[in-house]
């Protein structure tokens, strides 16, 4: 993360290389990324190849491919990311979930805290394994990480380096190699080989047992070939390593934030709790339903000044501009040019947001809201999209606001909660100069947050 925003920046659009510009306009998020009739192909970079691991050296995802393969993976690959798909399987991720509590419980009753983006981690990661492929990694079980579970996380530290050389020296020049050789860090290249074959060995394995009774993704996809949209066995097996990764930490990084920022801010986190606990009756009665925004507008407020505040991606997506070039907030642009919009520079500019570096859930409450304030009653909303917009908007947007809601209302039916060491955490989390003691590589490596939890009475 290299954006300065304390300093005055002029204009809607920046050129960050000779032949890239950055946007910051939230016009740009429709003009780039959602534009009717004028279809932008993401940056050869987003299409990178996969390393020949195993013999298998070909484009991965579908996100990574070309438009015309996209929308048929993406059909592929619909139904058990959609909200009527995640609706079906929330128990898959409540059960999670409740493992999770059983851990903090346990920590509780002994008075130590528990360090969440860890936690947090193991929750998303075995809920993701067993979304795609009926197979967890085994970190609540087993309460720790696994060679897996840091394998997936060392694995974006790889190809961010990867990506940063190719930006500079070309996708594919004998330069770039070179350079990749000698500075691509051998250790997360490691973990990225190991995260590769792993992902590809539970799927196979996954494969073979058919499409079973475990409705997994998997299940959707071997169904049959009208079902997969004609998804071949490669394909299938070349989606998996990135889906895991997708699905799994950037969903614990907006936990992980949005616990700091909660408990950081006692005002909010009492209004937040009455909600909660005087929506439900018990736990048992705590679904898929009863943590829609309907139903608990407070908390979708604070989940969603939480990903203003902390966006879960680092690196912006890039796209190219066809022939005849295009026209992005009024600029005209011409074709081959690189485009992106930086959601972190476009949700901390205090042109979008007043007071942007502050956490403040009442820019997201109704009107009529008791904590409605005409302060933020010209902030661009719009301009925050935390999980992209248009036809390549994240396919697991879906699962990932369940997860976040679901896994915030137990823990706080559960528990009150508080900083465990305030000094350190206050400044290891500070969003000054940019969140300074954070690393975005692709997503955020973030510093620990142990957390000290209360248990409160149970919900009768």
């Amino acid at each position: 993360m290299s954006t300065v925003l304390s300093m005055p920046i002029a204009g809607n659009v920046v050129r960050i290389a000779p032949n890239e510009l950055s946007f910051s306009d939230p016009k740009a998020w429709e003009d780039i990324y959602n534009s009717k009739g004028l279809t932008m192909e993401r940056h050869e970079i987003l299409r990178a190849q996969v390393r020949n691991y195993s013999g298998m050296n070909a484009s991965i995802m579908q996100a990574l491919c070309h438009t015309k393969d996209h929308a048929r993976h993406r059909r592929a690959l619909a139904y058990p990311f959609s909200n009527s798909g995640v609706g079906a399987q929330q128990q898959l991720v409540i059960n999670k979930v409740k493992t999770l509590i059983s851990w903090i419980q346990n920590s509780a009753s002994k008075q130590q805290p528990v360090e969440v983006t860890s936690w947090f981690g193991y929750l998303t990661m075995d809920i993701i394994g067993d979304w795609l492929f009926g197979k967890t990694f085994g970190c609540l079980d087993g309460g720790g990480p696994t060679e897996w579970s840091v394998a997936m996380i060392r694995a974006f530290e790889s190809s961010t380096y990867e990506n940063a050389i190719q930006l500079i020296f070309g996708m594919h020049t004998w330069i770039s190699a070179v350079v990749q050789y000698l500075l691509l860090p051998r250790e997360p290249e490691r973990w990225r080989k190991i995260h590769f074959l792993n992902c590809i060995q539970a799927t196979k394995q996954r494969m073979s047992d058919g499409p079973g009774q475990h409705k997994d993704v998997m299940h959707f996809l071997l169904k049959g070939e009208a079902e997969r949209s004609g998804l071949t066995e490669r394909e299938i097996l070349l989606n998996m390593p990135v889906l895991v990764l997708a699905g799994s930490e950037t969903t614990a990084g907006a936990l992980s934030g949005l616990v700091y920022f909660l408990a950081t801010h006692p005002k909010v986190y009492a209004r937040l709790a009455k909600e909660i606990r005087g929506r439900f009756g018990s736990t048992e009665s705590i679904d898929f339903t009863g943590v829609q925004p309907t139903n608990l507008p407070y908390l979708d407020a604070c989940i969603r000044e939480s990903l203003r505040c902390l966006p879960p991606q680092t690196n912006p997506s890039l796209r190219v501009v066809p022939p005849g070039g295009a026209t992005i907030c009024g600029e005209s642009v011409h074709a081959g040019c690189t485009v992106s919009v930086s959601s972190f520079a476009m949700t901390h500019l205090d042109r979008n947001f007043t007071r942007p570096i502050e956490f403040r859930p009442e820019r997201w409450v109704a009107r009529d809201d008791v904590d409605w304030t005409d302060d933020f009653a010209t902030d661009q909303l719009d301009a925050s999209q935390p999980f992209l917009l248009g036809p390549r908007q994240c396919l697991g947007l879906h699962l990932a606001w369940f997860e976040i809601r679901i896994t915030i209302v137990y823990i706080i039916c559960h528990f009150d909660f508080a900083l465990a060491n305030v000094e350190k955490s206050r400044e290891d989390w500070t969003a000054a100069d940019d969140f300074r003691h954070f690393r975005g590589l692709k997503t955020w490596l973030k510093p620990k947050l142990p957390i000290v939890f209360t248990p409160v009475a149970p919900a009768k």
